[in-house]
């Protein structure tokens, strides 16, 4: 996704002010508030500076509930209202120079700050919806804050075009994440005479494996950084236009993830290892975390592109064109179980950081023939490839089924579309036709790796019998086959009206069946097989509020998405993760306005039918274990104004 912001103009000067208010019985007050300012300092020399700060209303309800079945726990006194909130600040500035008619530079600093309470997730089996019970709700949030800066020349050299884009990106990201019944699973591995050796004995020393009750949270700390370079070539002729660029990419990553449990160092497993029990005596204070593991991650890619658009005649046209790209990766990573305590193997068999490089280098084409049949008519066909890199596995465990690097796949993309101007220029028509062939396809599962040993479908050991994880594995080939349509029409000199649908068949070419029988034709997870919006717009003259208001409009849209698998596996409902079909949901929105040359009011309803659409059913936090469910969930309906002012 590329974001094309508003450049400075140093033609004239240019403001306006935008508030929006939004709320509803469900969730609490929202608001949003940016203002902009292009500011010519010279003919040839502006800025232009933008700010924002908004908060998004809480609409789960932190509620009274037990822990895990026959647990000794409740939350009483963390009960909360509307508690996930969400906080956003920033602002961007920019400045441009035209140095003189054939060269500009632009540069800019964008900011911002995003800081989350809670999620947007309810659990129904706490009696209700839009509710949760959470044990730490003052512990889950999410703090975000990124700053990019750019440099941009661009010039004429009288045979082409020149661009150079320099940006450099730094990202700070903590989140915290209430754990309950992820802690009370590793629990269930404390056992019989099994107690004395368990890392996962999480009560006080000395009690007895029934007691399962541990109270938890996982932070994970996270830093980014990015640099990039771009130069590019193009031109425009008669016959020929080409693009040609190099591009230069290299990006940092460090992150440190804790699983903590409360009363840690007086419970069991802790004295299991000071015991000697399960390893090196540890000697450094875990300080609640029983797992701690650490990345440090750098990337650098080098890239060369090109593309050629042959203008056959006036009515054909070719374009061919790649990207050969070398990336490689320097990474190391370690767990410490419980912090503090190194338990991964270095180069040397000692324990240590594990060393895991990789490369990637490979070239993906690009081919396209467009026929411009007349001025309101174009077909075109197209080729491409495109790769996703590879990556690591946050493992917990040496003996997984999966490794703990995962390869690169790879993308072959095949289109037929058309465009179409119809009715005397008043509609217009996009429709494509798509077939994807994934190779080696990335995808999330469970690793097998914790079917219990000599369990049907069990991995020899120690393949099996581990902790639950999910990973990320190449499973095999996939293929995504679809069209898209979309229509947008002027029905009268008032009323406007469009609509657009996507049908998709995504399915896996390959069965495999690692733990559970996966088989071939098995529709992808989180993908729905119809999505499809419609809006209806009537614009009419007025002369209200003394003439000052001279336009109106009332509009109404609506959207479908089809139902969706949480996951490939289908795993059955009373497993610990369960394959769930999530419902197909439908959302309406209403907007009535009107405005005048500088200014603009709008009121609207979003959600008007009060939709409950469950957006992941999540099997990967072990709350089905425990008879609990964990859904992320849309807004309720909300009303608002929304005001904007134009200063000129």
């Amino acid at each position: 996704l590329r974001i094309i912001t508003n450049k400075p103009d140093p033609t004239a000067f240019d403001s306006f002010v935008d508030i929006t208010y939004k709320n509803g019985s469900d969730v609490d007050d929202s608001y949003d508030l940016s203002a902009m300012a292009n500011i010519p300092i010279s003919d040839n020399f502006a800025i232009r500076l933008v700010g924002f700060t908004a908060e998004d209303g809480g609409f789960i309800d932190n509620v009274n509930g037990d822990s895990v079945p026959y647990g000794i726990f409740n939350n009483a006194g963390q009960e909360r209202e509307n508690f996930n909130s969400v906080e956003y600040k920033g602002g961007r500035i920019a400045a441009r120079w035209f140095m003189n008619d054939d060269w500009t530079a632009t540069a800019s600093v964008v900011y911002q700050d995003t800081y989350s309470n809670g999620r947007p997730e309810q659990d129904i089996t706490t009696g209700r919806e839009l509710a949760v019970a959470r044990f730490k709700p003052d512990q889950e949030w999410d703090d975000q804050d990124w700053t990019q800066y750019a440099l941009t020349f661009e010039g004429d050299l009288g045979f082409a075009n020149f661009v150079s884009a320099t940006s450099y990106f730094t990202r700070d990201w903590t989140y915290r994440q209430d754990t309950q019944t992820y802690a009370a699973y590793f629990g269930t591995f404390c056992y019989g005479t099994y107690l004395g050796y368990s890392p996962y004995c999480f009560q006080p020393e000395g009690q007895g494996a029934y007691y399962n009750d541990p109270i938890g949270f996982l932070q994970n700390a996270q830093k980014d950084t990015k640099l990039a370079q771009e130069f590019r070539l193009s031109s425009q002729g008669d016959r020929l236009d080409w693009v040609a660029g190099v591009f230069y990419e290299k990006a940092e990553q460090d992150w440190t993830f804790d699983t903590l449990t409360d009363g840690y160092n007086q419970s069991q497993a802790y004295a299991n290892w000071l015991a000697g029990r399960l390893g090196p005596v540890p000697t450094v204070d875990p300080e609640g975390a029983w797992w701690q593991s650490g990345d440090s991650t750098d990337w650098e890619q080098y890239a060369v592109f090109g593309e050629v658009t042959w203008h056959i005649n006036e009515q054909w046209d070719l374009t061919v064109g790649g990207r050969w790209f070398d990336r490689s990766t320097d990474k190391q990573y370690y767990v410490e179980n419980p912090r503090g305590n190194l338990v991964t193997t270095g180069a040397d068999g000692q324990p240590g950081f594990l060393d895991l490089p990789a490369t990637d280098s490979d070239f993906v084409p690009k081919v396209s023939l467009s026929w411009q049949m007349n001025d309101d008519m174009l077909f075109y066909a197209l080729y491409s490839e495109g790769f996703r890199p590879g990556g690591t596995n946050r493992t917990r465990t040496e003996f997984s089924f999966f490794p703990r690097q995962y390869e690169a796949d790879f993308l072959k993309n095949v289109e037929f579309g058309t465009k179409m101007v119809l009715a005397g220029g008043r509609a217009n028509l996009t429709a494509t036709y798509f077939n994807m062939k994934w190779d080696n396809y990335q995808l999330e599962v469970i690793d097998p790796s914790n079917v219990p040993c000599g369990a049907p479908n069990a991995q020899p050991a120690p393949l099996c019998g581990q902790p639950f994880q999910v990973v990320v594995g190449n499973v095999g080939d996939a293929t995504s086959e679809g069209f898209e349509v979309q229509l947008d029409a002027l029905l009268s000199e008032n009323i406007s009206a469009g609509f657009n649908a996507t049908w998709l068949d995504a399915t896996l070419d390959d069965g495999f069946n690692f733990a559970v029988e996966v088989p071939a034709g098995s529709r992808l997870p989180l993908t729905s097989e119809f999505q499809g919006s419609f809006y209806f717009q009537y614009d009419w003259d007025v002369d209200w509020f003394g003439g000052r208001a001279d336009n109106a409009y009332a509009r109404l849209q609506w959207s479908y998405t089809g139902d969706s698998l949480n996951q490939i596996e289908p795993i059955p409902a009373d497993a610990p993760a369960p394959q769930y079909l999530q419902p197909s949901y439908d959302i309406g929105d209403f907007k009535l306005g009107t405005g005048g040359e500088d200014w603009s009011v709008q009121l609207f309803v979003n959600n008007l039918t009060d939709e409950r659409a469950i957006l992941f059913d999540n099997p990967f936090e072990l709350d089905n274990f425990f008879g609990k469910r964990r859904q992320t969930i849309n807004r309720p309906r909300e009303y608002g104004i929304r005001y904007i002012k134009n200063f000129r």
